[in-house]
């Protein structure tokens, strides 16, 4: 991990690609996090999730209002 990152990685689920892609800069402009990953449902985050044999997100910022499953559901 870079010295100036707050983390390695963090995730954004988010459904509206815009929102979720100018979040991703932010974050990585402040040097937030060394890797960003976005995801664009809460159900397929919870399989890649499930999946994921490497290291997990150390923080999931999450959209509250989505269609299917909504933030509220995935927490």
């Amino acid at each position: 991990m870079e010295n100036n990152t707050k983390y390695h990685t963090v995730m954004i689920v988010d459904d509206n690609k815009i929102d979720a892609i100018l979040n991703k800069k932010i974050l990585e402009k402040e040097l937030f996090a060394e890797t960003v990953l976005i995801q664009n449902s809460a159900t397929k985050t919870i399989d890649f999730l499930r999946n994921e044999t490497e290291e997990l997100p150390s923080l999931i910022f999450v959209d509250m209002m989505m269609p299917g499953m909504n933030g509220f559901g995935f927490l």
